[in-house]
């Protein structure tokens, strides 16, 4: 029940303060932006996130719960994944909830829940259907992928959106800057 506890445990590591404020809330929360500094581990904490809607949540509600992770960068994506991937294979309670294997760029749950990381083209992105989209490095993802983001999660249950990044003041202008300064 404490999604805080949850990222303790799989990362083995006290999470910060906003980290753990907003584990704990997240079940209560559609949108989410996130902006905050390089290194303030908004990339694990979006792991987290993924992980624990997919694990716990969906068992909980006994409903496939799906994430799809698209950042600025596929490479960015593919570290978040990572993070994911890392926790899953240091936790032998979560391995057993795997169908099949991770693999480099999607991992499917026994119950049907799936997270996927895809780059933030077009073509990565067309014909999504997610309850949870999190972008990573949204001011580098672009207007397009932002907006993109109710079509994924369309009419789905329990849907969130989340976008996390590093504020750049160079790209004034883009969506996510107007979102964050509104």
């Amino acid at each position: 029940n404490d999604p805080s506890q949850f990222f303790k445990d799989i990362f083995r590591k006290e999470p910060y303060f906003y980290q753990q404020r907003i584990m704990r809330s997240i079940k209560d929360i559609n949108r989410l932006l996130i902006c905050a500094a390089g290194g303030t581990g908004k990339t694990q904490l979006l792991a987290g996130i993924a992980l624990w809607f997919t694990v716990i949540y969906s068992n909980v509600n006994k409903m496939r719960y799906d994430v799809i992770i698209i950042s600025g960068s596929l490479t960015q994506s593919k570290i978040l994944y990572q993070y994911i991937r890392e926790a899953i294979q240091d936790n032998p309670i979560i391995q057993d909830l795997i169908e099949g294997e991770s693999l480099i760029s999607q991992t499917t749950f026994k119950n049907k829940s799936m997270i996927k990381a895809v780059a933030k083209s077009l073509t990565s992105i067309q014909g999504q259907h997610c309850n949870m989209v999190l972008v990573d490095e949204a001011v580098l993802a672009g207007d397009f992928i932002l907006r993109d983001t109710l079509r994924i999660i369309g009419p789905m249950k329990d849907s969130k959106i989340i976008f996390s990044s590093t504020p750049l003041n160079e790209i004034k202008g883009e969506l996510f800057i107007e979102m964050w300064e509104d």
